[in-house]
């Protein structure tokens, strides 16, 4: 599935009774996208209901901030899914992009309180591949309401 913003344009809630009414029992969900369109991958997957799994690849390093998405209009209205746990793949990872990753775990996905990856995600893990092999794992695992980070 290909899922982006087109011409400037939510389509969000057109795919969303789609995949719903195709795929009623969807748990998992695997997505390639590029680093600008990560935060609606994020709210698509946390506005399916049975998904508890998502799967993100991206390829590629952050773009400039003026190519990254406003999503606070939609967390509002974005039901609190099941998601549970989030697992990114960046293709061809470069170094200086990597704290772009981090921040965005830190700050968007789980948030000051409850951030975008939403009330049930218990995990987060981001590998970085250059070439076929991963050189960097990061994990947050939820422990007692408190998220401790690993490196590997």
């Amino acid at each position: 599935m290909y899922y982006d913003l087109i011409g400037g344009h939510d389509h969000r809630g057109l795919v969303i009774p789609i995949i719903q009414s195709t795929f009623p029992n969807l748990t998992r969900l695997d997505v390639n996208s590029l680093h600008a369109s990560r935060d609606f991958v994020l709210l698509l997957a946390r506005s399916l209901p049975n998904v508890t799994r998502l799967k993100l690849d991206i390829s590629g390093t952050p773009w400039s901030l003026k190519y990254i998405y406003d999503t606070s209009p939609y967390i509002a209205e974005t039901p609190g899914g099941p998601l549970a746990s989030l697992h990114v793949n960046v293709k061809y990872g470069e170094k200086h992009g990597r704290e772009t990753y981090k921040n965005w775990v830190i700050h968007t996905v789980l948030g000051p309180t409850v951030g975008l990856g939403g009330p049930h995600l218990k995990e987060v893990e981001v590998v970085f591949f250059t070439s076929a092999a991963p050189v960097v794992l990061w994990c947050w695992k939820q422990v007692e309401k408190e998220w401790v980070f690993n490196q590997y």
